[in-house]
């Protein structure tokens, strides 16, 4: 029942250490033309500063679920979506070869879409950092925590991501009204029932909240106020309190 933490003073980018409600959007766009001048110089292409920029920096494997969004991607696009994807599969793992080719082709035939085989970890750091928002479709009960997302949110990212695992403690659905909320979550019956078409469903309302800036604003500030709940040095005194002392 303990989730996972992270180096928050590793990950986080030293820009978002002093951010308020009042330079938030400033900051984040500083960021972003910094992850578009770095993916020009990678690739040649030149992401609009003023689209969406959706990142994904994971490992590329079945579990992951990128089967179930590789299909939705164009319609994403359509709405204004750009995206860039990095990582690399295992050498013996034939599915997410497979997976990469699909990535390579998106690559070839969208302008928006970028795909970077490999890893690089200063990279992911500048995704997290400079992008919109983090997609996260992890198949339901295959994530058992993961950190990508506590990444983003240390970096003023929300994430568009399954709810579970990991996911389910830490990410709280934006509500538009009380302005609570630091994700935007598929339910685990949404996700098994529609599959990719569920977070394209959610990605509307997520394009609808990106326009109005107040809100946007909100959203990035409240990211960034989670970040007691997954830095590494909570969860280790988590650890303490409720195993190691009582082992005593």
């Amino acid at each position: 029942g303990i989730v996972n933490g992270i180096d928050v003073e590793y990950w986080q980018d030293e820009v978002y250490r002093n951010a308020n409600s009042r330079n938030i959007l400033d900051i984040k766009k500083k960021k972003k033309l910094e992850l578009i001048k770095r993916i020009k110089e990678l690739t040649g292409k030149e992401l609009d500063v003023e689209k969406m920029i959706i990142s994904m920096p994971r490992r590329i494997a079945y579990q992951k679920g990128f089967e179930e969004i590789i299909p939705v991607i164009p319609e994403m696009i359509k709405l204004g979506a750009q995206f860039i994807v990095l990582g690399k599969h295992h050498p013996n793992d034939g599915y997410g070869k497979y997976l990469a080719d699909k990535f390579r082709e998106l690559h070839q035939n969208y302008k928006e879409f970028v795909f970077i085989y490999g890893f690089d970890e200063e990279l992911a750091k500048l995704m997290y950092a400079g992008s919109d928002l983090l997609l996260y479709p992890s198949l339901p009960n295959k994530e058992p925590c993961g950190t990508g997302y506590m990444m983003a949110l240390v970096n003023a990212t929300p994430t568009l991501g399954t709810k579970t695992g990991g996911l389910d403690e830490v990410l709280c659905e934006f509500d538009e009204v009380s302005l609570k909320g630091n994700a935007f979550l598929v339910w685990e019956d949404e996700y098994r029932e529609f599959g990719g078409k569920a977070f394209l469903n959610k990605f509307y309302k997520i394009v609808e909240i990106y326009k109005d800036k107040s809100k946007w604003k909100k959203l990035l500030m409240n990211c960034l106020k989670s970040e007691d709940i997954v830095d590494m040095r909570n969860c280790v005194l988590k650890y303490i309190n409720h195993i190691y002392l009582k082992l005593l």
